[in-house]
């Protein structure tokens, strides 16, 4: 692991690197001077700006040299050619979790995990440390808009990290300060049941006596596990209200911005966040406490949320026009509702349609219902083809079982194959959310091109 006291005297592969998390390595990697390659099926815009600070996009086997390290995910196959490859010239090969834990080591590492939230969260954090001039180290599930990365390595001292809970590799880390958002039944081809997830939960958090502990209250799967003889850990307390920060009140104001009066230690504080719904007043209670904890002036933190420029993927707004389209990465019910719900109490007499790209055969299946019921607040849904994720078919699970499924609850809704089957269910004013963790990105930028070229509105 000497390799990673001073990258760049080695020369790093990463699989997968047009992946947000993977990306985010190898742009930790160019930071610290290290020479990086990688590959993956298909190049995007987190590639081309790799290639842009000289990365190499090449399979491994096409390189000419043989790398000092490889760096794969849990979503790379055991029989992929590449890993293949580097396992017969007997390369090491480390984990993603591995080479982020190594990149921020020596650092004070500030830890975001949970459920929902983590990105938005991360990027609070990471946001306000950089306009107090920290210059931190930051790895975010997402791009932050105001730097146009979503992983840096600093010179400051600190180190902010979203720690990814799918294949439950955030449980081999020990951070210093950890916030953990919510806990929902989630990434269900992982965690084989609600119980196993309490498990790995109740253990992390017990097992790092050492790090502060910032639990989101408001949970869908209740906290009581962690206690023992009626407390939990000493080093954990619950955001808002038992972490010194409550929120006092929050509404809408203007274009996508709230009002949130929130105390901290009994002081009153005002802000206008550029974000909307209450799931993101939520949000800014972890920052300000990891803030108050961390001892930075809150008040330049308040100052530094208003400044907040967003997170591309998250209620990211694409055209204003006719009508008004978003894209948002909520794959998950709860995601959705929050998102829906934001949306609705925002823009309240407008339409809100919802083009809903399902991700992965087995959260499908599983929050089958909940999935229907999470489209409540939209008064309109396309259902698109189904994103696998590699995951093979489940018999009875379909976009047009569920569309079945949203008319028998008395909601509109429509299976589409392309953007263009959606323009005659789109309305002059409407509000259109692209919803999705796979394509629904180019099926909202396909849908900009096709409004250049709309005339006439329903």
């Amino acid at each position: 692991m000497d390799i990673f006291d001073d990258v760049k005297n080695y020369r790093f592969h990463v699989l997968a690197m047009g992946g947000i998390g993977m990306s985010g390595i190898a742009n930790m990697l160019l930071d610290r001077g290290a020479s990086v390659s990688g590959s993956d099926l298909r190049e995007n815009s987190l590639t081309a700006g790799l290639k842009a600070r000289g990365a190499v996009f090449k399979p491994i086997y096409e390189l000419g040299y043989i790398p000092d390290a490889v760096i794969v995910s849990s979503a790379i196959a055991g029989g992929d050619r590449e890993l293949l490859f580097a396992k017969e010239k007997g390369i090491l090969i480390l984990h993603r979790s591995s080479a982020l834990d190594l990149l921020v080591r020596g650092k004070k590492v500030i830890a975001v995990t949970g459920s929902h939230g983590k990105t938005t969260t991360t990027s609070l954090i990471a946001w306000v440390l950089l306009q107090a001039g920290h210059d931190p180290d930051f790895y975010i599930g997402g791009v932050l808009k105001g730097v146009n990365r979503n992983a840096a390595s600093g010179k400051g001292r600190i180190a902010v990290v979203e720690l990814d809970e799918s294949d439950g590799s955030v449980f081999s880390f020990s951070p210093d300060v950890c916030v953990i958002t919510n806990l929902d039944r989630e990434h269900i081809d992982f965690y084989r049941d609600e119980a196993s997830q309490k498990r790995l939960y109740r253990d992390f958090i017990y097992g790092n006596e050492s790090c502060r502990f910032f639990i989101g209250k408001h949970s869908p799967i209740n906290w009581d596990f962690l206690y023992d003889n009626e407390s939990i850990p000493s080093n954990a307390s619950f955001y808002p209200d038992e972490s010194n920060v409550m929120v006092l009140d929050t509404y809408p104001v203007g274009e996508f911005s709230s009002y949130v009066k929130a105390s901290v230690n009994g002081a009153e504080y005002e802000a206008h966040l550029p974000l909307i719904g209450g799931h993101n007043a939520y949000n800014l209670s972890a920052c300000l406490a990891v803030a108050d904890f961390i001892g930075l002036d809150i008040n330049q933190a308040v100052k530094a949320v208003e400044s907040f420029p967003g997170v591309e993927r998250r209620m990211d707004v694409f055209f204003q026009g006719d009508v008004l389209l978003i894209h948002d990465y909520a794959h998950h019910p709860r995601e959705i509702k929050a998102t829906l719900e934001a949306l609705k109490g925002h823009f309240s007499n407008r339409r809100i349609v919802a083009v809903f790209e399902p991700h992965r055969y087995t959260r499908f299946a599983g929050l089958w219902n909940d999935f229907a019921i999470s489209f409540d607040p939209a008064d309109a849904v396309f259902c698109t083809d189904i994103y696998s994720a590699s995951e093979d078919p489940i018999d009875g699970i379909s976009p047009d079982s569920f569309v079945s499924l949203l008319k028998s609850r008395g909601k509109a809704s429509a299976h589409v194959r392309d953007v263009m089957s959606i323009k005659e269910g789109v309305r002059k004013g409407d509000v259109v959310v692209f919803m999705g963790a796979g394509r629904a990105k180019d099926y909202a930028k396909d849908f900009i091109k096709m409004l250049s070229r709309r005339e006439n509105w329903n």
